[in-house]
Parts: structure tokens; C-alpha cells; sequence
């Protein structure tokens, strides 16, 4: 079997398993103005173009869409596949720099060691496995990052509800802020919070129903005095004073 027919079989193979990521570059699906994403004039080499990107099963749960991809170029020698085929990263996305140098290396690395056999599939897997672990490391990063910030939070939380601990040092200062400030009360302020008992003067500037409570007092006064008097008169009316006379007498007689 000849190099040409192994490379269409080959890309053959490769649209049957990726059939939406693969598009054979030719001359008519190339944009002149950027021929690097194309086929050139007279270059008859397969060439073609290849979305790579990180499995789904590399994002956890809570990031599926995370989901890195990058675009490829493929160009197969007329010696391929006892050569290795040319290989262009011509869109890495937001990966850094480090990154895509990395992915170009393994590509080149898995290219040599597959010298002699259709490698393009095997290149393809070393490429998304090496997305895949960048993949993992930024999930995990960030998955640390959350999780410091989480705790910080719940330190914080747990702060509050403990309030300021209390040491002889913080008493002494919070005791002189407490006086400093009790002396700038105003002196009505501070009878107050000293509990000092008021003159009578004071008691009544502050609660002028005090007179008032005292002739109110005077008139219940008055009001039990009439009472009393007329339950004396009642009791006199009652009083029965011949009888209680005579059983003096009597008592006298006795004793006699």
C-alpha cells in the first residue's frame, strides 16, 4: 500500500469519527486572507483541520460547561506516515502561553514515537489528555480557592458570635473610656445613671403632678374622715346607753 493511500484512508477513518470536529481543507473552502487557516495555491498535500478539545468527564459536575477546545492543522507529507505530519496550533483559546507550548511539545513527542502508522487519532488523545489535566489543575484551584473562602467566611461568622474576649488589658481601657465619657454627662445625666435620690425641690421641677397627687391625697383623706364619722354617729344611734347603765349598777350591787 502506498503513502497516498494510507493517508485517504486514514483521513477517511478520521471523518467517520469525527465527522463535525474534521473539515478537509481544499482550495475553495479557503479564505485567501487567511491561508494559514487554509490550503495554499498548487499545494496539493492533505491537509485538514481538527477541533481538539477536553473530554466532558474532566469537568466535575458543577463545571460541565467547562470545557476547553483548541484548533488544529494537519498536513500529511507525501512521505506520511514514515515521517511525521505536520502539526499547527491555530487557535489555543485563553490558554497561557506555558500551556500551549506544552501541548505542542507532546504532540511532537507522540508524532515521532508513532513514525511508521497512522498517528493522527493517537496524537489527538495525547493532545486532549494534556488538556484534560490542565483542565483538572485550574478546576482544583479554584475548587481550593472556594473552599478558602468558605472557611475564612465561616471564621469570620464564628468570630461574631464569640464577641471580643475579655482580658485584664481591654477592662482597664474599656473602664477609663467608660469614666471619661460618664464625666462629660450633664449632671441630671449622671444622677441618673449614679442613682443619687432627688431633694424634694428636684422631685417636683421634674414630675409637676406631685402637687397635684398631694391635694388629691388631702381630698381621699378628707373623703375616709367624713366616712369614719358617720359610722360613729351610726354606732351612737344603735348604742343602747339605760341598758349599759344599768348592768353598771348591777355590778355594783354585787360587789357590795
Amino acid at each position: 500500500m502506498d503513502h497516498k493511500e494510507e493517508q485517504e484512508m486514514e483521513i477517511e477513518s478520521l471523518l467517520s469519527i469525527y465527522p463535525e470536529e474534521l473539515t478537509i481543507l481544499t482550495i475553495e473552502n479557503t479564505d485567501p486572507e487567511n491561508v494559514d487557516a487554509g490550503i495554499a495555491q498548487l499545494d496539493a498535500r492533505p491537509q485538514f483541520t481538527l477541533k481538539i478539545s477536553s473530554s466532558e468527564a474532566a469537568a466535575s459536575t458543577d463545571n460541565a460547561s467547562e470545557i476547553i477546545s483548541t484548533l488544529w492543522k494537519f498536513i500529511f507529507p507525501p512521505e506520511y506516515p514514515d515521517v511525521i505530519p505536520e502539526m499547527h496550533l491555530l487557535d489555543a483559546g485563553d490558554l497561557p502561553p506555558a500551556v500551549e507550548e506544552a501541548l505542542v511539545q507532546v504532540a511532537t513527542s507522540t508524532a515521532e514515537q508513532n513514525v511508521g502508522m497512522a498517528s493522527v487519532f493517537t496524537i489527538m488523545a495525547a493532545i486532549q489528555d494534556e488538556l484534560n489535566g490542565h483542565l483538572e489543575a485550574c478546576l482544583e484551584q479554584l475548587k481550593n480557592i472556594s473552599e478558602r473562602a468558605k472557611r475564612e467566611e465561616e471564621e469570620a461568622d464564628r468570630r461574631k458570635m464569640e464577641g471580643t474576649r475579655v482580658s485584664v488589658e481591654s477592662f482597664i481601657a474599656w473602664k477609663f473610656r467608660f469614666d471619661a465619657e460618664r464625666k462629660k454627662l450633664k449632671p441630671k445625666e449622671v444622677e441618673l445613671v449614679g442613682s443619687r435620690r432627688l431633694t424634694g425641690r428636684q422631685m417636683f421641677e421634674e414630675n409637676a403632678n406631685l402637687d397635684m397627687s398631694d391635694a388629691q391625697f388631702m381630698e381621699e383623706g378628707d373623703e375616709a374622715a367624713d366616712i369614719d364619722d358617720r359610722e360613729g354617729a351610726a354606732l351612737d344611734e344603735e348604742f343602747d346607753h339605760e341598758l349599759f347603765e344599768q348592768e353598771l349598777l348591777n355590778e355594783d350591787g354585787d360587789s357590795d
